[in-house]
């Protein structure tokens, strides 16, 4: 199997909700000469953000940064709604900033994660400065 390989078994191991499953592939890419690109790096925090292991989705973020590879949206989406969802609203507006674009209206960033409470939602928003969303969104 190649990159793309070994992340499409991350992403089903995000589905289906085994992040320690999809931490292990992606730390085992290098000792099978393979270099985890900004999709592998994706798809292992999808699968910690989908069980609210917001640390080990930062560790994530943090090693793809330190590769040299720009975190996606995806990636920041990821990192953002596992914040969000650990109650790290700092956090998750601190990353927000750091995104090379950032939406106008919160309703269109790339968080509309489950679990991104209507609350938590505005209460981000108004951190960020930007107009608060439709709570339809959130529901």
């Amino acid at each position: 199997p190649d990159t793309i390989g070994y992340s499409a078994a991350m992403s089903a191991y995000a589905v289906g909700r085994q992040w320690q499953r999809a931490l292990e592939v992606l730390e085992g890419m290098p000792q099978r000469a393979l270099k985890p690109d900004v999709i592998s790096y994706s798809a292992a925090m999808s699968a910690c953000d989908a069980v609210c292991e917001w640390q080990r989705t930062i560790e994530s973020l943090e090693r793809m940064l330190q590769c040299d590879l720009e975190p996606d949206e995806s990636s920041y989406s990821s990192a953002i709604g596992a914040c969000v969802a650990g109650a790290q609203l700092q956090r998750a507006v601190e990353l927000l900033e750091h995104m090379p674009l950032r939406p106008k209206h919160f309703y269109s960033a790339p968080v509309g994660h489950p679990a991104l409470k209507v609350g938590h939602a505005h209460r981000l928003a108004a951190l960020v400065g930007w107009p608060a969303a439709d709570p339809q969104v959130f529901v």
